[in-house]
């Protein structure tokens, strides 16, 4: 129907939102904005050489050719492209001849009042989509990683997030240093209370919006550097490069740090991440184009 209507003429600007909305790519008259959180066919080579699983290697040497085709030809008749970190841009230009490129962050909306963390908490926060591979892989591995390690230390990873199927929900409820929450229809009650929120993420591009999530309710950030991508890296608590990192990071910082971790982060997430932000960024490069 989209398709039909841009064929139309209907529109003089149409911006596709996300991977999905490329379908509807159409060559007319229109000025056609593609608007991605992720370029595909990196993500399916990132999997194929680095994700720890099996599966998601498999899946990814599958994906990688149908995402490049699919890619190569949106871009074909896109005039413009938004992405939401510099990193991605690059990636996009490794593997294809693109149109104008604009980065534009992803936002998250910061509460005026965060969330509350607890500096002397036992509990740490994970929170995102359990059926995205990346998601689910950095979770299970930091698990496997530091599972000893959170049951001597008395620490429990509180679980928050959409998606899972029946097995992933199976393994999760079994282990004994996990709190499965799931879906939380109120984001800040379920995130309320704990020490940090945690990031454990390999492989996958893009602005995570689970970082500024946690940025923007004032919870202090213990992340790898994949989970950080496209935001400043000071405004993480503490930053690792494996899963057996975690621990060392996590205790070894003082209420005094975290306090301060939790204060900068929100500024960063208000100040550069904010619909405000968002708003500005899409009148320039709309300017751009005109």
């Amino acid at each position: 129907m989209v398709g039909d209507r841009i064929e139309a003429g209907e529109f003089s600007t149409l911006i596709l939102l996300g991977e999905a909305a490329g379908l509807a790519a159409r060559r007319s008259n229109s000025e056609l904005i593609w608007d991605k959180s992720n370029v595909l066919v990196s993500s399916d080579l990132r999997a194929v050489r680095e994700a720890r699983g099996i599966t998601q290697r498999i899946r990814g040497a599958l994906q990688a050719p149908l995402a490049f085709r699919f890619e190569k030809r949106v871009l074909g008749v896109a005039n413009q492209v938004w992405v939401t970190t510099t990193a991605e841009h690059e990636r996009l230009a490794k593997y294809y001849s693109t149109p104008v490129v604009e980065v534009i962050p992803s936002v998250f909306d910061v509460p005026i009042d965060p969330t509350g963390f607890d500096p002397e908490s036992r509990t740490l926060l994970w929170m995102g989509t359990l059926n995205y591979g990346p998601n689910w892989d950095g979770l299970k591995e930091f698990i496997r990683t530091n599972g000893k390690w959170l049951d001597a230390h008395g620490f429990t990873v509180r679980v928050v997030g959409g998606g899972a199927s029946k097995g992933k929900e199976r393994w999760l409820k079994a282990q004994s240093m996990v709190d499965y929450v799931g879906y939380a229809p109120e984001l800040s009650t379920a995130l309320r209370g704990a020490r940090v929120g945690i990031v454990p993420i390999l492989t996958g591009a893009g602005l995570k919006l689970k970082t500024l999530t946690f940025m923007g309710y004032g919870i202090p950030v213990v992340s790898t550097y994949q989970g950080m991508e496209g935001i400043p890296t000071k405004a993480a608590a503490a930053l690792v490069q494996s899963m057996d990192q975690f621990p060392a990071a996590i205790t070894n910082l003082s209420s005094d740090s975290l306090y301060q971790a939790s204060r900068y982060a929100r500024s960063v997430a208000h100040d550069k991440f904010s619909t405000a932000a968002l708003g500005a960024r899409i009148d320039d490069a709309l300017q751009e184009r005109s």
